[in-house]
């Protein structure tokens, strides 16, 4: 998301208090208008304008810049360097700036542009970034008659494939979610689905207006759109609006699922928003924000057990239990998600694992659950399953256990 490049800066000094468990804890890390954050090989990396990108080996500790390559613009004889975004699919860091999209293989010690035939200027540029199975997306800003919207590549950004089949040229993309098996778009003019991996968009009926934020399970979708915060049981067919409204619907507002519960930023003075309760209800959380950055947040982004936020003077994180759903496939191993669940996981598979099955074991050892595992993504419902913590395991068709995947926990 963009701000506007003439900031009005304003100091002031607040006691320091301890922070508690649930707080945000601020980087200090010395460069401000962070628009976006990754983890890349260890590295976590961090976009500020207009000093271009930051790589931290050290989670944060220390920041040194990586830019060599990257476009260079001169302004009243100022040289600035306009990041709007950068991303990792697990092989190559990518960049999205108004001179269209570059790469690094090598860690962000150097650049090549990698933007093909694609729109790029100061109003389209490469915004958000998203791993799916073999493919890379780049979410545009812009509508996408003017070269905005969903860019797909396959081999990292040697070529690119518009990824818009289906949505109308009118439209602003807001965000991509990976629901399950599917693929959902919230757009200026509504919500669309994909169950092809982005190939193609349907629109979902009961979802046509305009939508700025989507995340969920397959059971459940929580988005942010022009009615408000809402919740759907049914895949998008209708939706529940959250009363009384926690913040007024923005177009700058996103949402993100981690750690079994929903973030929001809004967009406006309200700052974030959490919910604990799939999307019924939600309270304020910037505890922990310093100043000004309790009403600026630009972006979320879930590595690990950490989950990450950029704002106008810092970033900041907060530590969690479980994978986020953003993470990029760990294709040689394999993984369930989220830790922390109510309807069900999410397990994602090695293509070449075909002859095998996932097991859940309580805390005596027991089988609770046994099923027969598909190459790729397929989700499993905890129906029947007890609230508990369980462990889960890949084994062979003879019960020979090949890969640990660690805890689970149902509630």
């Amino acid at each position: 998301m963009r701000q506007t490049r003439t900031i009005t800066f304003l100091f002031a000094f607040a006691l320091l208090l301890p922070l508690s468990a649930q707080d945000w804890v601020p980087y200090n890390a010395g460069f401000s208008n962070i628009k976006s954050i990754t983890v890349h090989n260890s590295g976590l990396y961090a976009t500020s304008y207009p000093n271009g990108i930051y790589r931290s080996m050290n989670d944060g500790a220390s920041w040194m810049p990586v830019n060599n390559g990257l476009p260079v613009e001169v302004v009243d004889g100022l040289e600035y360097i306009y990041v709007e975004s950068v991303g990792s699919n697990g092989t190559y860091l990518f960049a999205g700036t108004a001179s269209g999209i570059y790469r690094s293989n090598d860690d962000g010690a150097s650049w090549q542009l990698a933007n093909g035939p694609l729109t790029a200027n100061f109003s389209v540029y490469a915004n958000k970034w998203l791993k799916t199975g073999s493919k890379t997306l780049a979410i545009f800003a812009g509508t996408i008659s003017s070269g905005g919207g969903i860019y797909a590549t396959v081999n990292n950004g040697n070529t690119w494939l518009q990824g818009a089949n289906g949505l109308s040229t009118n439209m602003r993309v807001n965000q991509v979610a990976v629901v399950g098996s599917t693929l959902y778009v919230a757009t200026s003019a509504g919500l669309f689905s994909s169950i092809n991996n982005g190939d193609n968009w349907q629109p979902v009926t009961g979802s046509q207006f305009a939508m700025y934020g989507i995340q969920g399970t397959p059971t459940r979708l929580v988005c942010i759109s022009d009615f408000g915060y809402q919740y759907s049981n049914n895949a998008g067919a209708s939706w529940t609006t959250v009363t009384p409204a926690p913040a007024t619907p923005n177009a700058n507002a996103q949402l993100i699922l981690y750690d079994g519960k929903y973030f929001a930023i809004t967009g406006t003075s309200a700052g974030v928003l959490r919910s604990t309760n799939n999307g019924q209800s939600w309270q304020a959380f910037n505890a922990g924000l310093g100043g000004f950055d309790a009403t600026i947040q630009e972006e979320f982004h879930a590595s690990g057990t950490k989950l990450y936020m950029g704002a106008l003077f810092d970033m900041y994180s907060i530590d969690g239990t479980t994978l986020a759903l953003d993470e990029p496939l760990q294709a040689l191993q394999g993984r369930v998600y989220p830790t922390v669940f109510r309807d069900g996981f999410t397990a994602e598979m090695p293509m070449d694992m075909r002859s095998a099955r996932l097991v859940l074991l309580d805390a005596a050892g027991r089988t609770m659950r046994d099923l027969r595992l598909v190459a790729g993504t397929q989700w499993v419902s905890c129906e029947g399953l007890a609230p508990g913590t369980y462990r889960a395991e890949v084994r062979d068709e003879r019960g020979t256990r090949l890969i640990d995947l660690g805890t689970l926990i149902a509630e």
